[in-house]
């Protein structure tokens, strides 16, 4: 815990962050004696991320994996032919195994020719990604593997849903965390829940902003919006990607239906739309998948969630995870932990 602050008051010393750059949520747990307790935990996950080999699974972040060019496929007849039957020839039951297999043939050919491309134009290219958004899981799958894939959607509710609520329970109820906890009995959609508390209660890596010489911490209400945004069944999607404000450079997701509940799910990235389902988790994670297909970077000012996401959740960036974000994470095992022995007790009795 002694190092942890440290390291903390020496970034604030050197201006790297302020006082209030940490929120008050963050503040707490850093008060817990479990985040004493895990610290050499997560410490020896540090060791271990530094001693494996920087594969292509660690390359980097979206953004730097876009000026890193594979090996093309060799550009035979075969191959361009499969490329234009696939532009040409929408998914259906019928075609989806040949749609998959003909996907997979021609990936370095593909990820060449989106090298540098904006997304609207890549969809432009290679529709198939826009009605058949299964393809860009399986691009990930194919660049980072299934374990690494499937992990969020694996061991979300398992693992972390409860211990990520037990754990907001404790941040000040006036927070913005606290005030979407105080709503969590009339949520439908825990997950969505439990991921707009992640975004709340880590800090905002992009948290002041200058305006008129001073700076001012930005609302979490604000990062909330750059991860999801609402709006009611009956929504023109496609007009709504056409006209979104131009700060939301970068992919969100669009949540139609009620706050609580939404029942339809849309990566809103550039100007178009890519459908993402109807449940929150299966959503975000096409959305997380989306930047590294894409190669776009992440959001400046909810960076550090996606960051969290990057390294724990889907273990691609684990090395470079700071000792807040460590501290934070060990708070999560350590509360899952007690969670499952609780479970397994009662079980006994």
């Amino acid at each position: 815990m002694d190092e942890l602050l440290e390291d903390v008051a020496f970034a604030s010393v050197h201006g790297f962050i302020t006082d209030n750059h940490f929120g008050p949520e963050i503040q707490q747990i850093f008060e817990d004696n479990a985040v004493d307790m895990e610290w050499e935990n997560s410490q020896g996950l540090a060791q271990q991320s530094d001693q494996s080999d920087f594969t292509d699974r660690q390359i980097c972040t979206p953004a730097l994996r876009k000026a890193t060019k594979v090996a093309d496929d060799q550009l035979t007849d075969d191959v361009l032919k499969k490329v234009e039957w696939m532009k040409h020839h929408p998914p259906s039951r019928e075609n989806t195994s040949q749609m998959r297999t003909y996907f997979k043939n021609t990936r370095n050919h593909r990820k060449n020719i989106m090298h540098g491309l904006t997304i609207t134009d890549a969809l432009s290219h290679f529709p198939r990604y826009r009605d058949m958004p299964s393809l860009i899981v399986l691009d990930f799958e194919l660049q980072f593997g299934k374990d690494v894939s499937s992990s969020l959607l694996t061991n979300w509710k398992v693992d972390f849903l409860g211990a990520i609520m037990k754990v907001a329970r404790k941040v000040p109820e006036s927070s913005q965390a606290g005030l979407l906890l105080s709503a969590h009995q009339k949520w439908d959609d825990v997950d969505l829940c439990a991921l707009k508390l992640l975004v709340a209660m880590l800090p905002s890596s992009n948290a002041y902003s200058s305006k008129k010489g001073k700076k001012s911490a930005s609302s979490r209400v604000d990062a909330v919006n750059y991860v999801f945004q609402h709006k009611p069944i009956g929504t023109d999607v496609m007009f709504f990607a056409e006209t979104k404000d131009d700060k939301y450079a970068e992919p969100f997701l669009l949540c139609l239906g009620t706050p609580i509940n939404p029942t339809d799910y849309y990566v809103i990235c550039d100007n178009t739309s890519v459908p993402a389902g109807t449940t929150a988790l299966a959503a975000f994670d096409l959305l997380f998948k989306i930047h590294y297909i894409f190669s776009v970077e992440f959001s400046g000012c909810v960076h550090t969630f996606y960051n969290f996401f990057d390294a724990f959740f889907y273990g691609i960036n684990t090395y470079t995870a700071s000792s807040l974000l460590r501290s934070f994470w060990a708070r999560l095992k350590t509360t899952s932990t007690k969670l499952e022995n609780k479970c397994a007790e009662n079980l006994s009795k």
